[in-house]
């Protein structure tokens, strides 16, 4: 009756995928695994103009109330079977049906390995671990004292409630079909607040972070360009922390950074600091100049082969 093609998934890991996440515990679930497969492709709204007629001459209703029997009618389901929706009618052929069959095919098995890729991270960030693969150990100096504390799920509410976090969504960052996550780091009392945004479609598109520093007051990128800087770093500047076009790990690998940051944040900022009795922040890292240019930059950028921290 509604001439469009409906898909259902069932996800079965193998014996190695992890299983046990508890903020990411949907990664695999049915209603959101094959979301934003190609852009704005959520499966949500039926590709054909003319079944909202029948469905509202029947008394049915929306489709997205059916979806749970129907399956979702994923644009990429009606391209491989060579369906084109153009205005009201239907028209469908070898030609559209091939040309988007590899590349659809190709985009899941990504979709698997992206998500049980993202699902391992998860597993080690709820253990306060943050996992950092071998092969990008050298981009990060050997010695960081900024750890993780916490991580836990957040809601699309929570994040465009915090002043901080609004500028994302305005300029669509952020939108509620994102996951979003906190998570917090520490050195000393100094406490590193980050609102992550991650897309359906991750690593295709990055996680992107907001911060928060408590440290004897609050600085956000509002009133603190050095909270603005730490944001670039894993924001702007992260394709330093792709190798080999490989972006499974880019999570852990920008939570990594933000622990060195947050190190040269901290130390820069006690140097300025004068103050009597005993020194909470040592100066751990090695860096030329303490700042540079009209806005006091940082040297957040890491060479790692000379082992000292620059400006960029």
């Amino acid at each position: 009756m509604l001439n469009i093609i409906t898909v259902n998934v069932m996800v079965q890991p193998g014996p190695q995928a992890p299983t046990t996440s508890i903020c990411g515990g949907d990664l695999l679930s049915p209603d959101k695994f094959l979301a934003y497969l190609y852009p704005e492709d959520h499966g949500c709204d039926t590709p054909n103009p003319a079944n909202q007629y029948v469905l509202k001459r029947f008394g049915l209703g929306d489709f997205s109330s059916h979806i749970s029997i129907t399956g979702r009618p994923y644009l990429w389901a009606q391209w491989i079977a060579g369906l084109q929706f153009l205005s009201n009618d239907v028209k469908s052929g070898s030609s559209l049906s091939s040309s988007h069959m590899q590349n659809t095919i190709e985009l899941l098995r990504r979709r698997i390995q992206a998500r049980l890729s993202l699902l391992k991270q998860l597993v080690s960030l709820e253990r306060s671990f943050i996992p950092v693969s071998g092969e990008y150990t050298n981009l990060y100096p050997a010695k960081i004292i900024t750890h993780l504390t916490s991580w836990r799920r957040s809601t699309f509410e929570e994040f465009s409630n915090l002043p901080y976090c609004q500028s994302l969504v305005k300029e669509g960052f952020a939108h509620e079909s994102d996951m979003f996550f906190t998570a917090v780091l520490e050195r000393s009392s100094a406490k590193l607040i980050c609102q992550v945004v991650v897309p359906p479609n991750y690593p295709v598109i990055v996680p992107m972070f907001s911060l928060c520093v408590q440290w004897h007051t609050v600085r956000t990128a509002l009133n603190d360009y050095h909270v603005q800087e730490m944001e670039s770093e894993v924001n702007v500047h992260y394709e330093e922390l792709i190798l080999q076009q490989s972006r499974d790990q880019i999570l852990s690998n920008q939570l990594q950074r933000l622990t060195m940051c947050f190190d040269v944040y901290l130390e820069t900022e006690a140097k300025n600091m004068a103050r009597e009795g005993p020194v909470e922040i040592s100066r751990e890292k090695i860096y030329p100049r303490l700042a540079r240019g009209p806005n006091r930059n940082k040297p957040f950028k890491y060479d790692s082969q000379l082992g000292i921290f620059t400006h960029r």
